[in-house]
């Protein structure tokens, strides 16, 4: 049973992650890192919600590798997908759903501000 509401909220959470236009975000967005994929390599961890509706999101994890695959899940629910960097958009592909992020860095924090979404997260790497 609690796979199932795991497997339920990850769809949710990706589903309405949204995808396509810039937000109106993207001026204020800065990338601190020498390079902005090796900024984003690693494992990241939701540990707040900024803005939107915590939907089971708090907890998820975000694993880039600099083979351009990713991971993410919570607990024994993963999903795969792809990434690359555009500019300061971090572009995925994750369980088969795009989905488009302005992201900031800065030390071991990221903002992940989910273009065309309702949801700003602060990530922590891990």
């Amino acid at each position: 049973m609690k796979i199932l509401i795991v497997t339920a909220l990850m769809a949710i959470a990706v589903a309405g992650c949204g995808g396509g236009e810039e937000s109106s975000r993207a001026d204020d967005v800065q990338e601190t890192a020498e390079s902005p994929a090796e900024g984003v390599v690693g494992t990241w961890e939701v540990a707040e919600v900024i803005e939107g509706t915590d939907i089971g999101n708090t907890g998820t994890f975000y694993t880039y590798s600099d083979d351009g695959t990713m991971q993410s899940g919570s607990g024994a629910m993963t999903i795969e997908g792809t990434w690359e960097i555009s500019g300061d958009t971090l572009k995925q592909v994750i369980g088969g759903v795009n989905m488009n992020v302005l992201h900031s860095i800065d030390g071991d924090e990221m903002v992940y501000d989910i273009i065309n979404g309702e949801q700003t997260f602060r990530l922590v790497r891990q």
